[in-house]
């Protein structure tokens, strides 16, 4: 069994955000230092539930201060990010981190933090393993192109590339008619899998 932190960055009361978010910084440091195995980070947008309003950022900063646990995602919301730059973030943060990082994405649930959103997004939501395969092809293929309704992309050499002997990442999050969609699972050498985070060796699963 392994234990966690989860950081909201809850803007309580009585707190400047600049307090909230300096507090839980230095309780990432503590999470280490107290010998717990995971911080775990969300995204929030436009309400006082929490201020992480950019996972990667978040990410980058417990990268940073940590050298032991494993950081992860739970969730990046696919609908406020293009597919492709989130890939190229999580790649550099699994650089960053030496290979800590574990990749939840999600499609959100609030109507609140769609308001600041463009059409296009709220869009999105409903179809967010469309967003996962860019992810996932920006991870394991050298060289890809994708055509889409939502999103086009053609691509050159994959850049940055993660670490290639990366612990197993995780991507979870996208609840389809209330059952869990299993998008695959594997462990290997190169990149050759239908389902991965940002280092080679690698586990995902879709909600």
């Amino acid at each position: 069994m392994r234990f966690g932190t989860f950081f909201f960055f809850q803007a309580a009361p009585g707190l400047t955000h600049a307090d909230v978010v300096h507090r839980e910084l230095e309780q990432m440091e503590w999470t280490e230092e107290l010998g717990f195995d995971q911080i775990w980070l969300t995204e929030h947008h436009f309400i006082d539930y929490g201020l992480a309003v950019d996972p990667a950022s978040l990410a980058a900063a417990a990268a940073s201060r940590t050298r032991r646990v494993r950081i992860g995602l739970a969730a990046a919301i696919l609908p406020f990010h293009h597919p492709l730059r989130l890939a190229e973030q999580m790649a550099l943060i699994d650089i960053i981190s030496r290979g800590r990082l574990d990749v939840g994405v999600g499609r959100g649930n609030r109507p609140a933090e769609f308001k600041g959103t463009t059409s296009r997004s709220r869009k999105t939501a409903s179809a967010s393993t469309r967003p996962c395969d860019i992810i996932l092809k920006a991870w394991t293929e050298e060289r890809f192109t994708h055509e889409g309704r939502f999103y086009t992309d053609p691509r050159g050499p994959r850049d940055p590339q993660a670490l290639a002997e990366a612990a197993p990442a995780h991507l979870p999050g996208l609840r389809q008619r209330g059952r869990h969609r299993e998008l695959g699972r594997a462990r290997l050498a190169h990149a050759e899998l239908a389902a991965h985070g940002p280092g080679r060796s690698a586990r995902q699963s879709a909600q």
